[in-house]
């Protein structure tokens, strides 16, 4: 799957989600989003195994990189897991759409 990450998320009236509540923060873009979900995401039920990590590391990767990435779909839900962890449902939702193309 090709993947944006440049894409902004927007919100229910379709401004830009700003990455922080101050005035001058910048827009919060799939990238951003993916970066923090991927770093701090995890559930305190169960630890990632070393495998797990290293794949959240190569996707990281992949979206520090900006603009169009390919993941595979296995890649994808694992963003998508790690995102709905650590996210309110209105960034879940909108980086979800951004995903899911």
């Amino acid at each position: 799957m090709i993947i944006n990450f440049d894409a902004e998320l927007l919100d229910l009236d379709g401004k830009p989600i700003k990455q922080d509540p101050s005035e001058h923060s910048p827009a919060a873009t799939l990238k951003h989003v993916t970066l923090l979900a991927l770093q701090s995401g995890s559930d305190p039920q169960r630890q990632d195994d070393a495998a797990k990590k290293v794949r959240c590391f190569e996707i990281m990767v992949k979206a520090n990189r900006g603009g169009c990435q390919e993941l595979s779909v296995e890649d994808v839900a694992l963003v998508k897991e790690k995102v709905a962890l650590v996210y309110p449902p209105l960034v879940v939702g909108t980086s979800f759409r951004l995903l899911e193309g």
